[in-house]
């Protein structure tokens, strides 16, 4: 059994349970290290208010970082952006721009209650360990 939940995992993230603040702090450990080491991608990931609900789907990237080949339509985006994605991927023309996780929190999940879901499938980051579901 404890295969089957593994694979399972595997394929759909890894979710934790956390609040605002530590989506904050989350965030900007990410931008930090994206920033420390020059790297456009900083996270993705997606928020929920419990296991039942529609997901909202972020992507996080620095425009500061060195990057030789920038898409046309990023290529005047400066600075850490968090993209509010609509779709399976994101679209620096049409998906919605926040400049800080707390802008982000404060405009997108003010009906969330104090504790959600944050599900991460690119890994499972050290910092949100002891929130695994």
């Amino acid at each position: 059994m404890g295969f089957l939940k593994a694979m399972k995992s595997l394929f759909n993230g890894t979710k934790y349970r956390i609040n605002r603040d530590i989506l904050i702090q989350y965030v900007n450990e990410s931008i930090q290290i994206s920033k420390e080491n020059d790297l456009s991608f900083c996270d993705e990931f997606y928020l929920s208010k419990s296991e039942d609900e529609s997901e909202l789907h972020l992507i996080v990237l620095n425009y500061d970082a060195t990057c030789d080949s920038p898409l046309e339509s990023e290529e005047m985006l400066r600075g850490v952006i968090i993209f509010d994605v609509k779709g399976k991927h994101y679209n620096p023309e049409t998906d919605t721009k926040f400049y800080t996780i707390e802008d982000y929190i404060n405009l997108k999940l003010a009906d969330f209650g104090e504790w959600f879901i944050i599900r991460n499938d690119l890994g499972e980051p050290l910092s949100l360990a002891k929130y695994k579901m």
